[in-house]
This record gives C-alpha cells, sequence and structure tokens, in this order.
C-alpha cells in the first residue's frame, strides 16, 4: 500500500516555530536599538549643518568687508541672513529662532518633530530633537550640545 505524504508533522512545527522564537529574541532587541541610533545619526548631522551654516554666514561677513554697518549677508541661491554687528547670525532678528533655522539651512523646520524652539536668554536659542538640545549663541557663533 502506498502512503501518501499530507503535510508537516507536530514534531516539524514545533521546532520550526521554536527556531522562529529563538531569532525572533535574538534580532528583536538589535531592531529596536536600531531606532535609537538613527534618531541619533538625525540629530549630529542636523547639528553639524547648523554648524557649518553659522560658519558659513560668518565667514561671507568676513569676506563682503567686515563691518558692523552690514546686517544683511547674502548667499548664492538669494537667501539673506540678517547677522549681528560681530557677523554671527541674529536670533533677535528671527523670532523664536525657527526662521533663523530655516533661512540658514534652507529649508522647513517640521517643529512637530522638534517643538518650539526657545531662548535662554537675548542671543541664545536652544533647539531641541527627540529629547536632545543644541545650543546656538549669537554673541560669538557658538553651537553646542550641553
Amino acid at each position: 500500500m502506498h502512503k501518501s505524504a499530507r503535510g508537516f508533522t507536530l514534531i516539524e512545527l514545533v521546532v520550526v516555530i521554536a527556531i522562529l522564537g529563538i531569532l525572533a529574541a535574538v534580532a528583536l532587541p538589535r531592531f529596536v536599538d536600531i531606532t535609537g541610533q538613527a534618531q541619533g545619526a538625525a540629530f549630529d548631522g542636523t547639528l553639524g549643518a547648523f554648524r557649518s551654516a553659522v560658519q558659513l554666514a560668518h565667514a561671507q561677513w568676513l569676506a563682503e568687508g567686515a563691518q558692523a554697518s552690514n546686517r544683511d549677508v547674502d548667499f548664492e541661491g538669494g537667501t539673506t541672513v540678517k547677522v549681528t554687528t560681530n557677523g554671527w547670525p541674529d536670533v533677535v532678528e528671527y523670532g523664536m529662532g525657527e526662521d533663523l533655522y530655516n533661512a540658514l539651512l534652507s529649508n522647513s523646520l517640521n517643529t512637530a518633530d522638534w517643538g518650539n524652539p526657545s531662548p535662554t536668554n537675548t542671543t541664545q536659542f536652544d533647539f531641541r530633537y527627540s529629547g536632545m538640545v543644541f545650543t546656538y549663541d549669537a554673541a560669538n557663533g557658538s553651537v553646542t550640545t550641553p
């Protein structure tokens, strides 16, 4: 008599499920950790871009003659950034700082992701992203993290 195969045995199914469970237990924590690393990398990239933009605005001001009366720095592409009398991008001219971020990086600050930038005094703004903060100080052009 010929016996036909009808499917998997119970033991085979249990073994496959156990192997999948072990793989999931090992792989899942790695994927969860990658999310935190991705958020940190996005923050570091934005921090670096903002830092570079501040330095470029100051360098452009110096290249234009470094005069205290020159309060506008013009970039290629039509972007104009207001600067202080010492040539650093001016936070006072940009209200809550969101406009300063947009002017320097020529893109839109997504306040849903960032929350509202907040002034810490008359020359500093804190930008917040996923629980991380960087501070811009217009007195000396520094962009720092706490």
